[in-house]
């Protein structure tokens, strides 16, 4: 639970993550997914629920940023936060209801060239071609990640004001704590 939280800090609750088929939007129905992995979704998600939720618990200016979450016109945000259905934006749409403000996250070139990499390599049938597909995005996706990262952390130090709890939803390959500015006092859930 947050302690000490005054008008003068700003704070940053990570919530470490993964994904479902449904946050991968059209790309999700074309992965094959593990026997057992929903129902391990289903619990993970429900744990995190319950402990987002005693997190924030009496904080009155909570914001959330998700990755994945386009950085664009909030009419679209509201648009994407209400069709995707699965237990992450459960949790959005909860939180927006408890009076947080949820924030488009991303960039939004940067998520489309990640998609059409990864759109192209499930598309390909041709193994040869898969193959070189992935070893073209192997060899740019770390840059890729530090981009999308570096843009997550600007987002965030430009819309997380004094006396505010940020909680970022974030895919655990990200590294975004190194990227944020001092002055925000980040926690791990």
């Amino acid at each position: 639970m947050v302690t000490n939280m005054n008008n003068h800090q700003r704070k940053l609750l990570i919530v470490p993550i993964f994904h479902t088929k449904e946050d991968m939007g059209s790309l999700g129905n074309q992965l094959s997914i593990a026997d057992g992995y929903t129902a391990m979704a289903s619990d993970f998600w429900q744990e995190v629920k319950e402990r987002v939720k005693h997190y924030i618990n009496g904080i009155p200016k909570v914001k959330v940023y998700q990755d994945g979450l386009p950085d664009t016109q909030g009419k679209l945000v509201e648009k994407i936060l209400s069709q995707v259905q699965s237990p992450n934006y459960e949790l959005l749409r909860f939180l927006k209801e408890k009076g947080a403000k949820v924030f488009g996250t991303e960039d939004q070139e940067l998520l489309k060239k990640e998609y059409e990499f990864i759109s192209q390599i499930l598309r390909t049938r041709d193994d040869a071609k898969k193959n070189r597909l992935r070893q073209v995005y192997e060899s740019q996706a770390s840059e890729l990640l530090v981009k999308r990262d570096t843009y997550i952390a600007d987002r965030i130090d430009n819309t997380l004001n004094r006396g505010d709890l940020g909680i970022l939803f974030i895919g655990a390959t990200h590294d975004i704590k190194e990227k944020l500015p001092k002055d925000i006092q980040v926690e791990t859930l």
